[in-house]
């Protein structure tokens, strides 16, 4: 009895765990709702009796359970649900006004056996394929869904459609496992806790196929695995819809959710799939092919299309190293086959001719991919294009070019029959093509040094490029105008396959064909199996094995020869080391002989102009003299002081050449206003030497692209020394067009300059271009610096022309400049000279200048041009001003060295303080005697407007403050103009004005148009914020009257009233139109 007792205890405690166990295992846990849904919940209006049932529910329980199933439940968070059930959640938690409460399982068992026990009211996840029971119901679907299979992309096994001998992987109980068993009763199944482990363990190789939904496999492929698997296809299951699960005591509940779902639009559903990433079609079911008569009957008689693809077309098509066809062709021909059922037969082809003649010959139905525009095809026979890809030109990578015409007199490899054949020749005649069967054999011609370039298409380009040439070969630039579309063709009796194909092109969704593609762009490809790839380390041993041999051989000879040139190194060291010394020696010497004659030459041509300025001024100073006598002391000083500044820039101009500091700016040039400016210039000092100056000009292209300013000192220079060293006669400048290729853009010139002076002998003619060479043959007692034509021949090399002379000693001479330059439209305007003595605005300038006589002068030219000049003799003296200022100075002029505080640093004080009093940036102007390059860019980076050098003319001052005066007039009429911010920028920017305005007419034609085809879908929320933007660019223009108009239609808008909005949008419009052809008036 003792013992019974004892056993009765033991039992009922174990009875007890047992079902605390139990208790424990199915309590379920509260779980908070995320919804994220991007859609407002429709408004439903429910049955009597449904909105009587939903009215006495404060909340209805939805169950879950553990482990994601992304991104239907993402599974981030464990108290939380988030995914697309959670959103649709949300939307029939909007719709109903109930709220919904979340309790997540351990299982999916667990929470079905809740809904059987009434313990929840629904389950938020359930495929329909699961059924439906007494006790469960089920909604309509929201999503559509399938079980597929997922491989690895570069598998090397061939597939199986019963995947006999291979890993299965899958997630699911042993329900799900039993379910494979029996349909793939060979497979090995591989279980594992969630779809993230089971899709890699495909890239680890731990499995060889993945058994998942579409929804999920297709998610984690597009988030993770883009480039490492893909969907294979379908798996051999029914339908795997996602639905709710409702008990079947609750039809009240069933019927809510299906007319919250039959109630949300078709739009708003893709809008939630979309935000997770997924596709259309995971919504809306895909439509059958709709095939007219004619195609349906040619589909029924050829149930099976012999199709030629390339063998290696990368990416588009090609053999792998298993042989196994590749491609983005390749998947399209898939499609193409399930959706209209067609059998392909693929007959594989080396050669775009091969394809061609087999589809001519009745051997073949289509060619899957070929670049449109093969002369021998007729056009009809091409399909849509389902890829583009500009055309560019492939080279080694120690040999880029920038344009084709660099290859004049090169081999270029192009396929046979492409587009660009006839364009290249026309374009190119000195480009010597070379017909290739494929855009592969072009690019291993380059790789071998056959040819210098290939043409290919920039996506084949980058796909071989990147997967076997990546160390040799480069993408050197784009070619011809036209791009690459590559399309199918069919045979010309076969057009009904034309339109079948088309019409499965136009059906393949835009974000599925992105897939397709970007697969084939990005991922890591199989190698394609080509000649080299087959036969490339059978050739690596050979040539392993003989360089083995010659290595040898090459170690043996070096140990002969090393005690040879051990012997003769020793020797000729020596002689080395003594030619090296004598070399070294000869050098010095001619450099200290070349700073010996510079010295001299400077010293002469400085003293020179200098001694006549001084004995001029001190002439001047000590008699005075006649007014004439001063009239002509001062000429000849300013002609004196004007040779010395030639002399400086000649010597800056020829530093800067050598430096290469000196860089061409073409822009557009009307050649003949050039050349009258350059005859005009010198016009003076030819009538001053009693000589007849004449031009001439004969040129049919008047505008071209080019340098203006070097242009017109290689011809000011020439024109200078013809009239320099001609007594009498005359001097003839002269411009003409040369004859052409018309089908370039470029054209030729001649410009001459012939005179009648001393001329030049052979030997004069052979060094007159090298610095320091002067002529001094002759009567002429005229001297220079040697310098001005030594310029003209580096400027004429910048501009890649030619220079040359012809002359005879004592009859003249005739140089011949010519050069090519690109034709253009129009040439630049020059603006309007500003007056020399200015009318108008006074402007308030401070002046630092440490030198007494050059800020005299200075203030002096200032109070010339109408100003008021305050002069300071250092900066602190100038910052003391500036700072005290009242009202503040127009302008500051400032030398940049002066003693205390120099230019550069009085710039930054100015500019410290104008940023402290939040005032803006006035002009400052920096003056300097140094005229080094670098100058410039000292003043920009102390904050200086501009930089002027020493001496400054009247002429250069009056342009600048000019451009002063302008600017300040015009902020001071913006600020007092009563118009908008559109009228603001007219008068400070005019030249940004026109294009604004026409941007905003542009702008407001497109929202008249769309406003109108708003009004018409009804679309009213949308009415209201084109208005807003509408209103906002009247606000620009200061349109009152459209300002109001807009805000009108946005209070009727919020009304809801859409007649009365149809008619204030033909006000809106009626106005805009208005203001239109006021803003047009005003350009």
């Amino acid at each position: 009895m003792k013992t019974l007792s004892l056993l009765c205890v033991r039992s009922l405690g174990l009875l007890t765990c047992l079902l605390a166990a139990t208790l424990y295992a199915q309590e379920p846990e509260l779980t908070e709702l995320q919804v994220h849904a991007p859609v407002t919940a429709p408004k439903v209006i429910f049955a009597p009796q449904t909105q009587a049932w939903l009215s006495t529910r404060p909340e209805v329980t939805a169950a879950i359970w553990r482990g994601a199933w992304p991104p239907l439940h993402m599974g981030f968070e464990q108290t939380q649900f988030e995914g697309v059930a959670a959103d649709y959640l949300g939307v029939i938690q909007a719709a109903t006004g109930v709220r919904l409460k979340v309790l997540r399982f351990s299982t999916r068992a667990e929470a079905r056996q809740a809904l059987l026990q009434g313990r929840v009211d629904m389950l938020a996840l359930h495929e329909v394929s699961e059924g439906q029971t007494g006790a469960i119901t089920q909604s309509r679907p929201y999503l559509l869904n399938n079980k597929v299979i997922a491989r690895r992309i570069g598998e090397t096994r061939q597939p199986s459609a019963d995947l006999a001998g291979q890993r299965l992987a899958y997630v699911g109980d042993d329900a799900t496992g039993a379910l494979l068993k029996q349909q793939y009763p060979q497979a090995t199944l591989v279980r594992y806790a969630n779809h993230l482990n089971g899709l890699t363990s495909l890239i680890y190789d731990q499995s060889d196929a993945f058994w998942a939904d579409a929804i999920v496999a297709e998610y984690l492929i597009r988030m993770l695995y883009n480039n490492d698997i893909y969907i294979a296809g379908d798996a051999t299951t029914t339908s795997a819809d996602i639905n709710f699960a409702v008990s079947d005591r609750k039809p009240q509940l069933l019927a809510a959710i299906n007319d919250t779902l039959n109630a949300l639009p078709q739009n708003d559903m893709k809008r939630i799939t979309s935000r997770w990433g997924l596709g259309d079609h995971f919504v809306a079911d895909r439509t059958p092919l709709e095939l007219n008569q004619e195609e349906l009957a040619w589909i029924e008689n050829h149930k099976k299309i012999k199709v030629l693809l390339a063998a290696s077309y990368a990416p588009l098509s090609f053999y792998d190293q298993n042989n196994k066809l590749q491609g983005l062709t390749a998947d399209l021909l898939t499609i193409l086959a399930q959706r209209t059922g067609l059998e392909v037969q693929i007959l594989r082809s080396d050669s775009v001719s091969d394809m061609i003649d087999r589809l001519e010959t009745n051997q073949a139905d289509l060619i899957a991919a070929l670049s449109i525009g093969d002369l021998r095809l007729n056009p009809t026979q091409y399909t849509r294009p389902y890829t583009v890809s500009p055309f560019v030109v492939i080279t080694r990578r120690q040999s880029p070019v920038r344009d084709i015409s660099e290859l004049n007199g090169k081999r270029l490899a192009i396929p046979i029959g492409n587009p660009l054949s006839k364009w290249l020749q026309q374009q190119y005649p000195g480009v010597s093509l070379v017909s290739v069967e494929t855009a592969a054999q072009g690019v291993e011609l380059v790789s071998n040094g056959d040819v210098s370039a290939s043409v290919h298409t920039q996506l084949g380009a980058n796909y071989f490029i990147k997967h076997h040439f990546r160390d040799d070969l480069v993408i050197s630039g784009m070619v011809g105008h036209n791009p690459a579309r590559v399309g199918m063709v069919v045979a010309n009796q076969d057009m009904p396959l034309k339109s079948i194909i088309n019409k499965v092109l136009l059906e393949i969704p835009p974000e599925e064909f992105k897939t397709l593609s970007d697969r084939w762009r990005n991922h890591a490809a199989p190698a394609v199996a080509s000649s080299w790839s087959t036969y490339k380390s059978s050739v690596y041993k050979v040539i392993g094995v003989a360089l083995l041999f010659v290595l040898a051989f090459l170690i043996w000879n070096y140990y002969l020869q090393a005690q040879i040139k051990q012997r003769k190194k020793a020797e000729s060291e020596r002689e080395q080391l003594v030619e090296q010394l004598r070399a070294a020696k000869q050098a010095a010497d001619e450099a200290n002989e070349s700073k010996s004659i510079f010295l001299a030459s400077m010293s002469h041509e400085i003293r020179t102009p200098i001694s006549a300025l001084i004995g001029l001024i001190e002439m001047l100073r000590v008699r005075g003299g006649t007014p004439q006598q001063i009239n002509d002391n001062l000429a000849v000083a300013h002609e004196s002081a004007q040779s010395l500044l030639s002399l400086i820039g000649d010597i800056l101009d020829l530093s800067k050449i050598e430096a290469g500091a000196m860089v061409l700016s073409p822009r557009p040039t009307r050649l003949s206003e050039l050349l009258r400016s350059v005859h005009k210039l010198f016009e003076i000092n030819a009538r001053n030497k009693q000589l007849t100056f004449n031009l001439m000009i004969d040129v049919q292209d008047q505008h071209v692209l080019i340098d203006a300013l070097i242009l017109n000192q290689i011809i000011a220079n020439l024109i200078s020394n013809a009239i320099k060293f001609t007594d009498h006669g005359f001097v003839q400048l002269s411009l003409r067009q040369l004859p052409d290729n018309l089908e370039s853009n470029l054209a030729r010139y001649a410009v001459e300059v012939r005179d009648s002076g001393i001329g030049l002998d052979e030997q004069q003619k052979k060094a007159i271009f090298e610095p320091f060479v002067q002529v001094a043959s002759g009567p002429t007692n005229v001297r220079g610096t040697g310098l001005g034509l030594s310029i003209c021949a580096r400027l004429t090399m910048l501009l890649s022309a030619h220079l040359s002379v012809n002359s005879e000693l004592g009859n003249g001479s005739c140089f011949r400049l010519e050069f090519e330059a690109e034709r253009t439209l129009l040439a630049n305007e020059q603006g309007p000279t500003p007056p020399l003595a200015q009318e108008g605005m006074r402007l308030n300038i401070l002046v630092a200048e440490d030198h007494a006589a050059n800020r005299l002068l200075l203030c002096q030219q200032l109070e010339y041009l109408g100003h008021r000049a305050v002069p300071c003799d250092d900066g602190e003296t100038a910052l003391a001003h500036w700072e005290a200022a009242s009202p503040p100075f127009d302008l500051t002029i400032t030398d940049c060295n002066m003693p205390r505080m120099d230019g550069y640093e009085l710039t930054r004080r100015i500019r410290t303080e104008e940023q402290s009093r939040g005032l803006g940036m006035h002009p400052i102007f920096g003056l300097t005697a140094n005229a080094q390059s670098h100058i410039i860019q000292d003043c920009l980076d102390a904050g200086m407007t501009q930089c002027l050098f020493k001496p400054i003319g009247i002429e250069i001052l009056t342009e600048q403050i000019y451009a002063v005066s302008t600017q300040i007039e015009r902020q001071v009429k913006a600020t007092r103009t009563n118009g908008g911010e559109l009228e603001k920028l007219r008068i400070l920017c005019p030249d940004a004005y026109g294009p604004l305005v026409e941007e905003l007419i542009n702008t407001n034609r497109q929202d008249a148009v769309r406003l109108s085809q708003l009004m018409l879908n009804k679309e009213l929320k949308k009415i209201s914020g084109l208005a807003h933007k509408i209103k906002g660019g009247a606000q620009l223009a200061d349109a009152q009257n459209l300002i109001e108009a807009c805000v009108q239609l946005e209070s009727l808008v919020h009304l809801n009233d859409a007649d009365a909005c149809e008619e204030q949008i033909k006000k809106v419009t009626h106005i805009m139109l208005t203001l239109e052809l006021q803003l047009l008036t005003t350009i």
